[in-house]
């Protein structure tokens, strides 16, 4: 986790963990997203279970090559490209040849006296559907976003004398195992990136406008920017008939599918009756009653107690509204052609 001085030293920079976001080929941030986080709009991300999980994993990964290839790991230090002040680096892992570094394993001594890292390293794990993105152990095949990284590095640690980026991964989830795969310097396709991120910088954080959304879960973002009404009407556009047409097709297509999954599970429910369920190849249905739940009434759980030691009805009242809280009202989104379609 990134402490709160190296997340602003990064504000208004695009870095290896955005610059995938940046050219659309991270399929878990948008450009918008990308964008948000790089001009300070949106808060660290909370750290939830599978950071955890990753960040106890990580050691262990990046230490795997390390051993596999006889090599001293260090951290990284953030790296301000020379050229370019809107672009920075965090590597996760600098690897070097035990002969180059004697017994000094202090990355900044090493960089300042000249000695050249071995590697670069991008450390990941990988389950479920992202682990398809990995090919062959040894080969460049890995998942877009991690080639991205890679050749990001590659651009700011320009001086690895191997010319390559080690990626170590751990795959799978139940049945898992250790890759290692290298991604080469190409300086070709380093050129493009950076010419298509500075392209970018300049028209969307240096204007200081926002890219377009692109998913559904930009919508978040989105009520983050502009969170109420402040204005009357806009002005009726082509785009905006066009796209409430669309919206309202949609949902009439949504509720067409919804009318048929519930008339198929209506009749799947008449087919099994008292049954909890069936298997067939390739499909199962479950028809099981869950537990109960409890849910507790806590406003009449208090007035019953008041009644119990005599206290007035006022007193419940003032209780009540001293643990309201009030929230933002939502925004909804609501389209209605006044013609007939």
């Amino acid at each position: 986790m990134l402490s709160e001085a190296q997340l602003k030293a990064r504000v208004g920079k695009i870095t290896s963990s955005v610059a995938a976001g940046v050219l659309g080929v991270n399929p878990r941030m948008t450009q918008l997203e990308a964008w948000m986080r790089i001009t300070g709009r949106l808060p660290p991300v909370p750290e939830n279970k599978a950071m955890r999980r990753g960040n106890r994993l990580e050691e262990l990964v990046l230490d795997y090559p390390a051993e596999e290839l006889g090599l001293v790991r260090t951290a990284a230090p953030f790296r301000q490209h020379p050229d370019f002040p809107w672009a920075g680096d965090s590597a996760d892992a600098l690897y070097w040849a035990p002969e180059d570094i004697g017994a000094e394993t202090s990355p900044v001594t090493l960089l300042a006296a000249g000695v050249r890292p071995t590697y670069v390293g991008e450390g990941k794990t990988a389950s479920g559907g992202v682990a398809k993105s990995y090919g062959e152990e040894g080969s460049d095949d890995v998942h877009p976003g991690t080639l991205v990284q890679s050749h990001w590095h590659h651009i700011h640690w320009p001086e690895v004398s191997r010319r390559s980026c080690l990626v170590p991964v751990l795959v799978g989830g139940f049945a898992f195992e250790f890759r290692i795969y290298y991604v080469a310097r190409n300086d070709e396709f380093a050129a493009a990136i950076m010419e298509d991120c500075a392209r970018w910088h300049r028209d969307h954080v240096v204007a200081d406008k926002p890219p377009p959304a692109s998913k559904p879960g930009d919508t978040e973002h989105l009520l983050s920017l502009f969170p109420r009404n402040t204005l009357g009407l806009a002005e009726p556009t082509a785009e905006l008939e066009r796209l409430a047409l669309e919206k309202d097709a949609a949902s009439d297509r949504r509720k067409a599918a919804e009318a048929d999954e519930e008339m198929a599970k209506t009749s799947l429910r008449e087919l099994l009756g008292l049954h909890s369920g069936a298997q067939g190849r390739g499909w199962r249905v479950r028809y099981q009653q869950n537990r109960p739940t409890l849910k507790a009434d806590y406003e009449a759980a208090l007035r019953h107690l008041a009644g119990l030691v005599g206290a007035s009805d006022r007193l419940v009242a003032d209780c009540v509204e001293r643990h309201t809280t009030e929230r933002a009202g939502a925004r909804p989104l609501v389209v209605t052609l006044t013609q007939e379609k």
